[in-house]
């Protein structure tokens, strides 16, 4: 019984270990490189478990159950039969699942270090051509050394756990040798049993005991390799990312060729954008240069937008969208990440998905000293209640404005959700900063300072001469054009039949000066800033 125990706990364990792989290929890959220390355990039990069986097998002749099942069913065809699948058995795990398993790690590691002068004459050749300054260089060449240390720190202990592999393959190929050995010469020598006879009886558990072992091992092995080849994908993907993205930077190389002080350039592809992305990125902000956009983008082959700016290297220049709409943006930020001293101008985005924590917008994520946002759009959903990344200031079109910066003439039928400082147009305007002539119309969704406009109003910031559109503006702390402010507003109007937490229409702060606006007929919400 105590064996049955034992044996059903390892052999759930090895189905596991098979199963898992296969429903996390999506999990971060900190959880395959713990596999190593799992498998560690799993092994030294089974390995404990190795003797402990076979001293109650030679002892007593019990050999449980699972053994006897097992044994009889596999001997049911011959003796031979059941030592041939035994064989096969140990073959398959051994040779395919162990040798291969070992090869994995050392591929790849290869494969890395083979790169690794590859990697350095590009982080030169990116400095040398001014795409990348000296400080951003010394970052890469920083990432190409913790990428050394990953994998040397990953691989030896993922070829440590097959080589402990090996060794309970091997352990337990040993321990059935000395079974069927010594089994049949016990009966022989004590019971005075016919040789024959002796390996008749022994064969089916002696059998049963080596499938059981050793199709538990060959599980265990062949799920290890899974793991390692999925952790592989993993590390190889985060590489991949921090080397560059899909892009094409002709665009900007071509035209510093042709002048080296050329301050206009046009982008008209995803990869020409997913390009500037990575400019900024590696620390050229633009600043005095101009990008114009040529046509109509579908982001749709980016899964996660890489945002074009950051705070440590943020975007300085101007953006001129040129009446286009770039469509089909997933991000956790937005299209821009941070702007400083820049400009958006003249772009519309459709069908975005924005989906992260604090300082989120359609087209940015926070704009601050002296930038603007104009004649832009923004439509789809923006998503901030990922508290873990802050969840505050959250906008349609930009999550904060600070530092007399600007919002003008933009609007927004975005569904916007957040956890504090929501607001259809921009989540947080502070600092001498505006939001002016615009308005929105989507759904607003919080649990702390939401508004139809802007969630929060503060240190001189003021919004004017906006519409808040909204069928919904949803918090406790709520006001249909602003949900709080210690700043200026001035002459906005709100949709009369706007509903608030409680599916309610009455609004107690009217007022075109007042957090919840001067009422008006809803068709004229519906025509934006059009009041006539």
């Amino acid at each position: 019984m105590v064996i049955d125990i034992f044996l059903a706990f390892v052999t759930c364990i090895a189905f596991l270990a098979l199963l898992e792989p296969i429903y996390s290929k999506k999990r971060p890959a900190i959880i395959h490189w713990q596999w190593p220390k799992i498998f560690v355990f799993v092994a030294l039990f089974r390995l404990l478990l190795f003797p402990a069986v076979a001293g109650v097998i030679l002892m007593k002749g019990d050999v449980g159950r699972i053994i006897g099942v097992v044994g009889g069913v596999a001997v049911s065809g011959g003796y031979g039969v059941g030592i041939v699948v035994f064989l096969g058995v140990m073959v398959i795990a051994f040779v395919a699942a162990v040798r291969g398993t070992g090869r994995i790690p050392e591929i790849a590691a290869r494969f890395t270090l083979d790169a690794m002068p590859g990697k350095q004459m590009a982080i030169d050749f990116d400095l040398n051509s001014g795409l990348i300054n000296e400080a951003r260089a010394r970052e890469r060449r920083q990432e190409i050394e913790r990428e050394l240390d990953f994998y040397s720190a990953v691989d030896y202990a993922r070829v440590s756990a097959c080589k402990l592999m090996r060794i309970d393959l091997i352990s337990g190929f040993c321990l059935i040798i000395v079974m069927a050995a010594l089994g049949p010469a016990i009966d022989v020598i004590n019971n005075g049993v016919e040789p024959l006879k002796a390996l008749a009886i022994w064969a089916p558990p002696i059998i049963g005991a080596g499938l059981v072992f050793q199709v538990t091992a060959a599980m265990l092995a062949i799920g290890t390799g899974m793991k390692i080849m999925a952790c592989e994908k993993i590390s190889l993907r985060k590489i991949d990312i921090t080397v560059g993205d899909v892009s094409d930077i002709r665009w900007y190389t071509d035209a510093i060729a042709a002048n080296s002080n050329e301050t206009h350039f046009t982008i008209s592809a995803a990869a020409e954008l997913a390009a500037l992305a990575r400019l900024v990125g590696n620390g050229n902000n633009f600043s005095g240069k101009t990008i114009t956009l040529a046509a109509d983008i579908n982001l749709s082959a980016y899964d996660n937008w890489g945002s074009i700016g950051n705070w440590n290297y943020p975007f300085s220049g101007t953006f001129d969208g040129g009446g286009h709409v770039i469509s089909k943006l997933n991000t956790s930020t937005g299209l821009f990440g941070i702007i400083e001293n820049g400009r958006v101008e003249n772009l519309g985005l459709e069908s975005v998905n924005v989906l992260g924590g604090g300082d989120i917008g359609g087209v940015a994520g926070s704009i601050y000293k002296n930038s603007t946002i104009i004649n832009c759009y923004s439509g789809g959903i923006v998503d901030g209640s990922c508290r873990t990344r802050g969840g505050g200031d959250v906008g349609g079109v930009v999550g904060s404005v600070d530092d007399n910066s600007t919002v003008a003439d933009c609007y927004s039928t975005c569904n916007v959700s957040g956890y504090s400082v929501v607001g259809g147009i921009a989540g947080r305007v502070g600092r001498n900063s505006s939001v002016t002539n615009c308005y929105s119309t989507g759904a607003i969704n919080g649990t702390d300072i939401v508004g139809g406009i802007v969630g929060l109003v503060c240190h001189l910031g003021s919004v004017t001469n906006c519409t808040a559109s909204n069928i919904r503006v949803k918090t406790l702390q709520v006001g249909r054009v602003a949900g709080s402010s210690n700043g200026t507003l001035s002459n906005n109007i709100a949709n009369a039949e706007m509903a608030n937490c409680y599916g309610y229409t009455v609004w107690h702060n009217k007022g075109a000066d007042n957090l919840d606006g001067e009422d008006a007929e809803a068709a004229c919400c519906s025509r934006g800033n059009n009041r006539d």
